[in-house]
């Protein structure tokens, strides 16, 4: 396998529940020998779930042209970023933009719930960076927004640097007046760049947060009545606590034409196939009954920015607007999966599934074969993999009672017609 760009590809990703960051040596082994099978020197690819980003990375990294979706609008702002493949002009703009934000965040972002001016010793961003790291580029500074009533700030971080029981703590007092001052400041950007500088923001926040990775609760005390910075027992106080700032976003070169949806996948596949016909696609869909909206919220709080949302009286402050995927549904997720994989338009389709989903391994490996007559299954543990030839050959005995996912491999009737 061709070497990969292991910063690109490990670096400046969301923490995520399913990160698929430690499979992208599999799967780009996969997606290798797939091209040598088709002799195709440029391959056209598809992610169904994009999710993190993290597959559609390597992707970008392979393909000539990438098909990319996710229904969650923070994926769609990270595959903005992470998949573009910016010239130099403009990514001396967007270090110009994100070099701005330190000055404008002190300048407006300090309001607290009260509507007064912080205190001097909490400054609302890092400090600006040392001038070899700056942009070289001279321009004139972008327009600073109006201060604004906090938002983040106000809902979801303590409204002083005394947590009180009223207070929800997903956030430190100081980053919740750092997350709004810069949220709003990219508001003031060119529509163009503002994706750049919001995606680094987005990983920041998914990473300097008082949570355990997902924000279907924060760190509370003792008592399970207060929010606590790292709960009872202090943990990752450093991870929790450390101010949030905006790094430069990372890139790669290989140049790929690049198409990014929102939508729902069974839509998305259909339409993709509608328009070309796919080498490969890669499906990572929800495993269980639990969506990926209720871990991940603040995400799209942050990059959506509505703050005409009506923010409930509830532990999470999670507005009433969750959507929730068919894979998410005991009833409707197998035929789900069945539309999805007789409606797609692709040579090969690479699957990730989970032995606790909702479709049982038993009923997934018959509605693979139904489909297709060349089907490889990966059993995955947590440092090796074994791959087996054909579902036929598969043996449920109790030597894969540990394995907790597979990869599918699924050679279409596609293929055959290319």
């Amino acid at each position: 396998m061709a070497k990969l760009n292991e910063q690109y590809l490990s670096g400046q990703i969301i923490t995520y529940m399913g990160n698929k960051r430690k499979l992208l040596p599999i799967i780009g082994s996969i997606v290798d020998k797939i091209q040598k099978e088709l002799g195709k020197e440029e391959l056209i690819m598809g992610d169904g779930f994009s999710g993190s980003g993290c597959v559609s990375r390597l992707f970008k990294t392979k393909a000539a042209k990438l098909y990319t979706n996710d229904l969650a609008g923070y994926s769609k702002t990270l595959n903005e970023c992470y998949l573009a493949t910016p010239d130099e002009q403009m990514v001396e703009k967007i270090k110009r933009y994100i070099d701005t934000i330190p000055t404008v965040a002190l300048v407006v972002g300090g309001q607290n719930s009260s509507g007064t001016e912080p205190q001097s010793e909490l400054p609302c961003a890092a400090p600006p960076r040392p001038p070899e790291q700056q942009s070289e580029l001279s321009c004139a500074a972008p327009p600073r927004p109006q201060a604004e009533l906090p938002w983040i700030a106000g809902q979801w971080s303590p409204s002083s640097p005394i947590i009180t029981a009223d207070d929800r703590v997903y956030f430190t007092y100081e980053n919740g007046k750092r997350i709004d001052s810069i949220r709003n400041y990219i508001d003031t950007i060119p529509l163009a760049y503002r994706s750049f500088v919001l995606a680094p923001l987005l990983v920041e926040c998914s990473i300097h947060n008082n949570t355990s990775g997902q924000f279907s609760a924060f760190y509370k005390d003792e008592t399970a009545t207060k929010g606590e910075y790292g709960g009872k027992k202090g943990i990752d106080i450093k991870r929790i606590t450390q101010p949030i700032t905006v790094p430069y976003p990372i890139f790669d070169t290989h140049p790929c034409d690049v198409v990014i949806s929102q939508m729902d996948t069974n839509v998305w596949a259909k339409k993709v196939g509608a328009e070309t016909e796919l080498d490969i696609v890669y499906y990572d869909p929800p495993y269980n009954k639990h969506p990926y909206n209720i871990y991940y919220f603040l995400l799209d709080i942050i990059n959506n920015w509505d703050k005409t949302q009506t923010i409930p009286d509830t532990n999470r402050g999670q507005p009433d607007d969750r959507t929730k995927s068919v894979y998410n549904s005991m009833s409707k997720a197998k035929d789900a999966m069945d539309d999805l994989i007789g409606n797609t338009k692709a040579k090969y389709i690479i699957l990730s599934y989970n032995d606790g989903g909702i479709i049982p391994i038993p009923v997934l490996d018959e509605l693979l074969a139904k489909h297709s007559q060349h089907v490889e299954k990966i059993p995955l543990d947590h440092k090796t993999y074994n791959r087996l030839k054909g579902i036929s050959n598969y043996k449920r005995t109790t030597e894969y009672k540990a394995v907790k996912e597979f990869i599918y491999v699924i050679k279409t009737t596609w293929c055959k017609k290319g």
